[in-house]
C-alpha cells in the first residue's frame, strides 16, 4: 500500500512539473503575441 502511494505521489509531482512548464510556455507565447501586436500598432 505504501509503495502504491509513493508511485501516485511521484506521478502527481511529475504532472505538476509538466503543468508548470506548460504554463510558462503559454505565458511566453502570450507575451510574444502582445509584443507583436504592439509592434504592428506602432507602424
Amino acid at each position: 500500500m505504501q509503495h502504491l502511494l509513493r508511485q501516485l505521489n511521484g506521478a502527481h509531482m511529475t504532472l505538476r512539473r509538466h503543468c508548470q512548464a506548460q504554463g510558462r510556455a503559454a505565458q511566453i507565447l502570450t507575451a510574444a503575441k502582445v509584443e507583436d501586436a504592439a509592434r504592428h500598432a506602432r507602424q
